[in-house]
């Protein structure tokens, strides 16, 4: 097993803060509607920042490992939150491109890194309607 670990610090009067792992700091914050002064991603959008991470680097990984290859790759992430609290996400879309390959060999490797993805595998247990594309 790993142990990951983390800090966040939010300052007395603010609604944003930092989070600190491993040394690299990771700022977050609220719109103003929820008290916020809208200087960074609020930690849902980050969440969906972490999804996305995720499976592009899973991908990423696959196509060094098994066709030599190093594509760009872009994932483009909608997520809808319930307005009743607990806010969380019904449902996540997650739409992915990966330059240079055909769409088959795309939606093989993407299919692969969706399986592998910790993050979407924590995520597709929570979220009603998840769903990945390749574009």
């Amino acid at each position: 097993m790993t142990k990951l670990e983390a800090k966040v610090v939010m300052e007395e009067g603010k609604m944003g803060g930092v989070a600190t792992v491993r040394g690299h700091e990771v700022k977050f914050d609220q719109p103003p509607t929820w008290g916020g002064e809208d200087t960074a991603a609020t930690p849902m959008e980050l969440v969906l920042s972490a999804l996305g991470a995720c499976i592009a680097t899973v991908a990423k990984l696959i196509t060094q490992k098994h066709m030599q290859k190093n594509p760009k790759i872009t994932v483009e992430l909608e997520g809808i939150e319930q307005e009743k609290p607990p806010v969380v996400f019904t449902d996540i879309t997650a739409k992915i491109h990966v330059e240079g390959l055909d769409l088959d060999t795309a939606k093989r490797i993407v299919a692969k890194a969706e399986e592998i993805c910790p993050v979407g595998a924590m995520l597709k247990k929570a979220v009603p309607n998840f769903k990945v594309e390749v574009v």
